[in-house]
């Protein structure tokens, strides 16, 4: 199953040795955001195609998306790191779990 807490806890060890140095906030809604269709599809029924599409669940994808967070959080340091950090961490879990992806 693609939806699993084990994004979320990559921000354990994160807070733990930089505590408040990263929004969590915006490392969960890229990570949310990334797992759109997969949300849709496992959530509601709604087939939106493939699980893992290229546009969210590539580096370039994400930092598209990472920085529409960013600066949806005007710019803050908290909020860049958080996007970032949640982004690329994401992709990097993800090709070690799911074999379609490369």
């Amino acid at each position: 199953m693609p939806i699993t807490p084990l994004h979320l806890g990559v921000l354990a060890p994160i807070n733990h040795f930089f505590p408040n140095k990263v929004s969590n906030i915006a490392f969960i809604l890229v990570t949310l955001w990334i797992d759109g269709n997969a949300i849709l599809y496992f959530g509601f029924g709604m087939d939106m195609g493939e699980l893992h599409p290229p546009t969210t669940h590539s580096l370039f994808g994400v930092m598209v998306l990472s920085t529409l967070v960013a600066a949806a959080g005007f710019m803050h340091l908290k909020w860049i790191l958080g996007a970032y950090l949640g982004g690329v961490s994401h992709v990097l879990l993800d090709m070690l779990v799911h074999s379609e992806m490369e």
